[in-house]
């Protein structure tokens, strides 16, 4: 909205659905705002039977963690009156959890009397949904997949959120209150220590999932040459010749067997070069892509993980501070800088 200012104020009204607006002014001179907010006692709805919630619109809500570190909520909303149409949603958020608009959808069965009219915002504490089309006395069921925190957290501490739903000119017609009370992990995640085995031997592996994938875009000549340089670092490109799964949860690892085309660990020359060698890269490593068989990856840790078997087999299990990366196009300035160091 538009107004040009001059010596009578200037007053206009705002939706009741109204949650944020701004004010630009242009020109010079002092220009002073009031807001003044009006509340009236919610009235019963003449349509809504007697003996029954005092919103309209009924709310269910289902919580369960079925991917690791991903909160998977299923929202149902039903409409008891065809007049509920558009009705704005807010979505509440956990503290310390995100969402990406992406991850926001209609359920299969909502498809056919159910509209998105605009993309869904996301702020500072919610997502903001709008929906339209919607029948009376049918389950309207959205999904909102939210990123666990990397840090750790108990759930008894999380501030309750709510689930909002409001229409145009009646405002609040449908809410309930959210609470977490479990998480996908322990509370001593990050500082948890398992033991991976395998036919004659075992490893210990941090349960935790932040192995470096995906970031080959951020690794710079001076980067690679502090981290190689580093004691009992070394470097390798391999070539993936076989993957299996083993585990379950969040201790499912992928066991890559591989050889290695390329080798350097300029600070222990003395170490010798592998032979073939099976990398358990946890799954839960959601930076991380789906292996392939036959694909050539970068890979960065320390000799120090390499456990020789009874068979003269290698294993190693992929950490915290390692790198994996995919020997794609956009990383092939990795395997450049690699090709050319010469020592530290």
């Amino acid at each position: 909205m538009n107004y040009a200012l001059s010596g009578v104020p200037k007053l206009f009204y705002l939706p009741t659905s109204t949650r944020e607006f701004s004010l630009a002014v242009r020109g010079s001179g002092k220009v002073y705002a009031g807001i003044s907010v009006v509340l009236t006692k919610r009235h019963k709805l003449l349509r809504q039977p007697a003996g029954t919630s005092k919103h309209p619109v009924q709310i269910t809500v289902k919580q369960s963690f079925d991917l690791p570190y991903i909160l998977k909520q299923e929202v149902c909303l039903r409409f008891n009156d065809p007049l509920f149409t558009p009705v704005d949603i807010t979505h509440g958020i956990y503290s310390g959890f995100s969402l990406k608009k992406r991850n926001i959808r209609l359920m299969p069965t909502a498809l056919y009397y159910g509209v998105i009219l605009n993309e869904p915002q996301i702020s500072s504490f919610a997502a903001h949904i709008r929906l339209s089309q919607l029948q009376p006395n049918k389950d309207m069921c959205y999904e909102v997949l939210l990123d666990e925190p990397k840090i750790g957290y108990e759930p008894d501490s999380l501030a309750p959120v709510s689930i909002v739903v409001r229409h145009p000119f009646l405002d609040v017609i449908g809410e309930t209150i959210l609470t977490l009370r479990q998480r996908k992990g322990p509370s001593v995640l990050q500082e948890a220590v398992e033991t991976v085995c395998w036919k004659s031997g075992c490893a210990c592996s941090e349960i935790s999932c932040s192995v470096r994938c995906s970031r080959c875009a951020l690794l710079t000549n001076n980067t690679l040459h502090r981290e190689l340089c580093n004691h009992n670092a070394f470097a390798a490109v391999v070539i993936v010749e076989a993957i299996r799964s083993v585990g379950e949860d969040i201790e499912e690892y992928y066991v890559l067997e591989a050889q290695f085309e390329l080798f350097k660990s300029p600070s222990s020359p003395w170490f010798i070069q592998p032979g073939l060698t099976e990398f358990w890269l946890r799954k839960c490593n959601r930076r991380c892509l789906r292996p392939l068989v036959g694909e050539k990856y970068f890979v960065l840790g320390s000799i120090e993980g390499f456990v020789l078997d009874a068979d003269a087999r290698y294993h190693y299990v992929l950490r915290e501070d390692d790198r994996w990366e995919h020997a794609e196009e956009k990383c092939a300035n990795i395997f450049f800088l690699l090709l050319l160091f010469k020592s530290c």
